[in-house]
């Protein structure tokens, strides 16, 4: 019989929620983001000539 690990006993799964994981929750319970993001995204930077805008927006196009 193999020795049981920490690993295969899910002790990952008792850890204590951080402050930074509650939070985050909190805020996605509070936010309507879809709205939000509607109301945001059309004064993001365009991407154009010129350098580059540092706004990731593969995340925008869930909103549309």
């Amino acid at each position: 019989m193999r020795q049981l690990t920490l690993a295969s006993v899910s002790f990952d799964k008792r850890s204590k929620q951080t402050h930074r994981a509650r939070f985050l929750a909190e805020m996605d319970r509070v936010v309507p983001w879809r709205e939000l993001c509607a109301v945001v995204w059309p004064f993001y930077p365009k991407a154009g000539p010129g350098r580059p805008p540092e706004i990731d927006h593969e995340e925008g196009d869930e909103a549309k």
